[in-house]
């Protein structure tokens, strides 16, 4: 389980438009007006996503950003580490997170249910995205 947050929206769109705009980098300023999502949330999105090799930017005339790696290599269970948080996490990962871990009367569930989503986004890429 985890939260689907705007920071995990808009970096899933930053990364399907960037897929869209073939081999040619892409500065951030045309991405944010064709998202309609602003020019520092975006500059905030692309540390993680470089750090992860996901994009890449080129510098100079011409620059921007590109994918790094293709749609297929890049599971959506990457990005939601990358950009999502959840409680639900932290109380499934053991004793240390979660004071009432030994004692939770619906650990067993959220552990289920956690399990269930990790597979499931596991298993997509943003290809599946692509695709639809």
């Amino acid at each position: 389980m985890f939260n689907f947050t705007t920071t995990l929206s808009y970096g899933l769109r930053l990364l399907l438009n960037l897929h869209f705009t073939g081999s040619s980098p892409k500065q951030l300023k045309r991405i944010a007006q064709e998202e309609n999502i602003s020019l520092s949330y975006l500059r905030k999105l692309i540390p993680p996503l470089e750090k992860a090799d996901i994009i890449k930017s080129l510098k100079g005339p011409g620059g921007g950003f590109l994918l790094k790696r293709k749609p297929d290599q890049v599971s959506l269970l990457e990005i939601v580490n990358i950009f999502s948080r959840s409680k639900v996490i932290d109380c499934v990962r053991g004793p240390s997170d979660c004071r009432r871990y030994a004692n939770c009367a619906v650990k067993d569930l959220l552990e289920e249910i956690y399990n269930k989503t990790q597979l499931v986004l596991e298993n997509k890429t943003l290809a599946t995205l692509i695709k639809k």
